[in-house]
């Protein structure tokens, strides 16, 4: 992708790409209230003058701006999801808010909650299985055997 590409797909958060003392930085302008990190590789100064302003930078010359501009683009795409869900949250609360109000508590207390996709949503955020290595009983005594005979 060409870098006028990436810049557009970007805007109008990235402001500027530049070099400071022989290393790739990025500047860019985000809402005060999002969550900005940095990584191994790619680290951040916020502006003392300007509120939401951010200057990206590679830790050392082997980081790119293709790294910082990656870096760059998920801290966008994670925030605009958090504000996309909360938007959401309020607008689900709205709703339960008003079937509260027409409703007596005894059929509210049988409310269930019905999620179409309950099923894929738990595969999705289910945590990895860990592999354990199993050593079957007989070998666990021969390397205890072993580990007292020398």
């Amino acid at each position: 992708m060409s870098i006028q590409k990436r810049l557009n797909e970007l805007k109008p958060y990235v402001k500027g790409i530049r070099f400071a003392q022989e290393l790739p930085v990025v500047d860019a302008v985000f809402n005060e209230k999002w969550s900005v990190t940095d990584t191994e590789g790619v680290k951040y100064n916020p502006s003392k003058k300007t509120a939401g302003y951010f200057m990206f930078y590679g830790e050392n010359e082997t980081v790119t701006f293709d790294d910082i501009l990656d870096h760059v683009k998920t801290i966008i795409d994670t925030n605009i999801e958090i504000e996309k869900k909360r938007e959401l949250l309020k607008s689900k609360v709205r709703d339960l808010q008003v079937f509260f109000e027409n409703h007596t508590y005894e059929q509210l207390s049988t409310l269930k909650y019905s999620i179409d996709e309950v099923d894929t949503l738990v595969e999705e955020t289910k945590p990895e299985p860990k592999v354990r290595k199993t050593i079957k009983k007989e070998e666990k005594n021969e390397k205890l055997t072993e580990e007292v005979v020398e």
